[in-house]
């Protein structure tokens, strides 16, 4: 269905054109935006009273009322006209806060003027006379009326740092340090002491640290070390019946980690394969799990599960393990591609698989 239309002239220009009855309702006039723009221009200048302040203001709006917005809110909104106690200018305020005794004061100068008493004072160096505010008064100020009299007065003496003078011997360092430990501290700076290291790096050799580390290792400095190597192995109170593999537990001995250092420092912490010096990896060429199993053909009398102990210890002196050759050092992406990756690790045959 086709909406109805109407055709109108337009006041500018004077064309018919269809308008739909909408725009009629509206009050459509102008065939366009040009024409209303032309016709507002034409307009002429005319003069009413405001309904408010009853001043006579000039407009091109028919029909106005109020010839500003303030005029238009005291109407339509309830607002009181008021006269401030300090300045006595008038402003307008909302009708709620005139029932309230609110709105006295036209700003925040002239509420600070009206609250806060001041009392005349006369200065103490030129004898002129300022004001100055009750608490000022009773924190010792307000004696002066500005910084020039108050450079002007004599000061006390300074009692901070004073060149050629000794901090510790001042009478009002003394008395405090005497009435809260009773006594001078020891480490007061003295003219002309020169501490024992002073200009001195690296005192002792390497020699002479690395028999130090041995003459100490063993001795026990605090109770809370003394009975920690007692406490290893059964003794220790969250043993559980050795249920850790034999395969992690070699792989977690110091041996273990000394012979995965010498690798990196013998390959520069580089991989062999692609030159990445990032999550370096030690490869054995030779898979761990096939030495284990030769390790273990070798000492059959123990059993790999009820002799864990026996077997770790001799580990420890079983050299193919501890071979560097043996080792390479690889980049985890090159490490994943050999095809022995993460094979017999963390499972339950570990000891008979391959990798």
């Amino acid at each position: 269905m086709k909406k109805k239309r109407y055709k109108i002239k337009c006041r500018q220009c004077r064309k018919i054109f269809e308008v739909t009855p909408y725009k009629i309702r509206v009050g459509c006039k102008y065939c366009s935006n040009k024409c209303r723009i032309k016709a507002l221009i034409k307009k002429q200048v005319i003069s009413y009273v405001c309904l408010c302040c009853k001043k006579e203001f000039k407009t091109k709006q028919l029909g106005r009322k109020y010839c500003s917005c303030l005029c238009a809110g005291l109407v339509n909104r309830n607002r009181i006209v008021r006269v401030c106690i300090v300045c006595s200018k008038n402003f307008v305020i909302s009708a709620s806060k005139g029932r309230n005794t609110l709105g006295r004061y036209c700003s925040r100068k002239c509420f600070t003027k009206g609250k806060i008493k001041k009392i005349v004072k006369h200065c103490e160096v030129c004898g002129a006379k300022f004001t100055a505010v009750p608490s000022q008064i009773k924190m010792g100020k307000g004696r002066y009326c500005s910084k020039k009299c108050f450079d002007k007065v004599p000061k006390k003496p300074h009692c901070g740092f004073q060149k050629g003078h000794k901090f510790w011997d001042h009478p009002n360092v003394r008395k405090v340090w005497i009435e809260r430990k009773g006594i001078i501290p020891k480490a007061a700076f003295k003219k002309g002491f020169t501490p024992w290291n002073k200009g001195k790096y690296g005192i002792y050799s390497n020699e002479y640290r690395k028999k130090m580390s041995e003459s100490r290792k063993g001795k026990h400095y605090s109770p809370n070390t003394e009975f920690k190597s007692t406490n290893i192995g059964k003794n220790a109170p969250s043993w559980k019946g050795g249920i850790t593999d034999l395969h992690d537990w070699i792989r977690t001995l110091s041996e273990y980690k000394e012979w995965r250092k010498a690798v990196f420092q013998r390959d520069n912490y580089t991989c062999q394969k692609c030159g990445e010096k990032r999550n370096i990896h030690a490869h054995h060429k030779k898979t761990f799990s096939k030495m284990l199993f030769e390790f273990l053909k070798q000492y059959d009398q123990f059993s790999p599960i009820e002799d864990k102990e026996t077997l770790v210890r001799l580990a420890t002196k079983y050299e193919p393990f501890w071979d560097i050759n043996n080792g390479q050092t690889l980049c985890k992406k090159c490490h994943k591609k050999t095809g022995t990756y993460l094979r017999g690790w963390r499972t339950n045959d570990s000891i008979t698989s391959k990798g």
